[in-house]
């Protein structure tokens, strides 16, 4: 009888042991979204981020540190290495585990094989599946620290293989509930369940009501279709349990404090970072970054042709015209979020215009009626996307009048519109879903191309050709493109 009394208060011990250790504070740092921006010259701040996440590392050795998805992604130097110097960097910040996301394949399926061997951390994925063989993919990991087990999956939308390009035809995507559920045996052995989520807002809401023992999910989110402000911080239920979000180009860097999970009730602090505030540079990620040979120098910094004064000065014209002109469309819209500079030097190189355009998207060429374009018009001022408006060429006004070409726009008329495929498929809610007139080029290739091609002279004639190309011939062109 001793024995048994001896035994019950030793379990009793260990099990309030074991609880003490869980309320030692437990730091998650999330990141993510660098889309391959990784120094200055690509609108990167890597070398900063690092150096923020080391000083978070003194104040805490024993942190996790996460990447939610899309750190992978085209640039000045990720259009040569495909984020190999990318990889470097993570694997300096020690990250834990990273997700999925739609940018990870951007150099192709092979190229994204041989970055996660690279990683000195697994890529997570729940539902993600090769079709052939095994995928890089690991469907979760089990992280101790402090006391406490950690389970962390990821999940990506079922509907990006169908609606984004940049998605492998290699991987097969699952449905993501079912997946997780398969999971939830190996997930309740730990004190803390997160899911790293490539996903809509509206999605990951549904995952967290209809998974109560998934504590946190930390997105990656592209929410197509539907507009959000990006300096929200975070979205808490009412049990305390957290959906947290990256920002694009890794600008923020967040940091979750757990205190305690009781049964009904999760206890956190988050706070957000800016990247930018920290003065410090890890000097091992500016090593990477020097240590590119002269070769991709030079690949980067090569002349694609020479501008006039007013096209270096304000190259955000000279861009769309390239695309118009290359799409042979009436206008050009694009949201100015994705135009990162304004003005570039004369001799334009390669690596300004990666700059200017650091993204993978697609050109595209739509018909659009005369009655939205002057919608769109008026809204070009308004903070439509990412909290900015709309740029065009091909539309002016005059007394109050809108204008394509000198013409004056009809309502009912179809009028050809070259954009970006993102808005083309309805992103920022601007324009009807169409993904006809998809071009197979990305729009960063698009205008490279017209540039290297085509002389000022050129360039000029081909502007004044489509401006006063006769209306009836637009209309004919526009009807039979499709």
């Amino acid at each position: 009888m001793k024995t048994m009394f001896f035994v019950l208060i030793f379990l009793l011990l260990s099990r309030a042991a074991i609880l003490a250790k869980e309320q030692v504070p437990l730091t998650v740092v999330y990141s993510g979204s660098f889309i391959g921006q990784l120094n200055s010259k690509s609108g990167g701040v890597q070398a900063k981020s690092v150096a923020l996440i080391n000083e978070q590392r003194r104040v805490n050795k024993d942190l996790i540190l996460l990447a939610s998805g899309d750190c992978l992604g085209p640039g000045p130097i990720g259009d040569i290495d495909g984020g190999k110097s990318m990889i470097d960097v993570m694997n300096i910040a020690r990250y834990d585990a990273a997700g999925l996301g739609l940018y990870e394949c951007f150099a192709g399926y092979k190229n994204f094989q041989k970055r996660a061997e690279q990683a000195d951390f697994p890529y997570l994925s729940a539902n993600v599946v090769a079709k052939e063989g095994n995928a890089p993919l690991a469907p979760f990991t089990i992280i101790e620290r402090n006391g406490w087990r950690v389970f962390v999956t990821g999940v990506v939308s079922p509907r990006y293989p169908e609606t984004s390009f940049l998605w492998p035809k290699e991987l097969i995507v699952k449905p993501v509930l079912p997946s997780l559920r398969a999971l939830r045996k190996k997930a309740k052995t730990c004190s803390l369940v997160i899911v790293m989520a490539t996903q809509s807002m509206g999605e990951n809401v549904q995952l967290l009501k209809k998974l109560s023992w998934v504590d946190v999910v930390i997105t990656s989110m592209v929410d197509e279709g539907s507009l959000f402000d990006l300096d929200l911080r975070a979205s808490t239920l009412r049990d305390g349990r957290r959906l947290l979000w990256t920002f694009f180009g890794g600008r923020k860097i967040g940091s979750l404090k757990v205190f305690s999970k009781e049964k009904k009730s999760l206890e956190t602090k988050m706070e957000l970072h800016c990247v930018s505030d920290t003065k410090q540079e890890s000097g091992e990620v500016l090593k990477v970054i020097n240590s590119l040979d002269e070769e991709t120098r030079k690949q980067t910094e090569r002349v694609l042709a020479q501008l006039t004064p007013r096209e270096a000065q304000n190259f955000v014209p000279a861009f769309l015209n390239a695309m118009r002109c290359s799409m042979n469309a009436e206008v050009a819209m694009i949201d100015r979020s994705s135009l990162a500079l304004s003005s570039v030097s004369e001799n334009l190189t390669y690596l300004q215009l990666r700059q200017v355009y650091p993204y993978v998207s697609k050109g595209a060429c739509v018909r659009v009626e005369g009655r939205l374009l002057r919608e769109l018009w008026k809204k070009r001022n308004r903070a439509l996307i990412w909290g900015k408006g709309l740029a065009f060429t091909g539309l002016s006004e005059r007394s109050g009048k809108v204008f394509i070409n000198n013409r004056p726009v009809i309502n009912d008329e179809h009028y050809r519109m070259a954009t970006t495929q993102y808005l083309a498929e309805g992103g920022g809610s601007l324009l009807p879903k169409n993904s006809q007139g998809v071009a197979g080029d990305g729009v960063f290739g698009i205008v490279a191309k017209f540039f290297k091609e085509n002389s000022v002279q050129s360039r000029r004639r081909r502007l004044k050709r489509l401006v006063n190309k006769p209306v009836l011939r637009q209309r004919l062109a526009a009807d039979l493109y499709f």
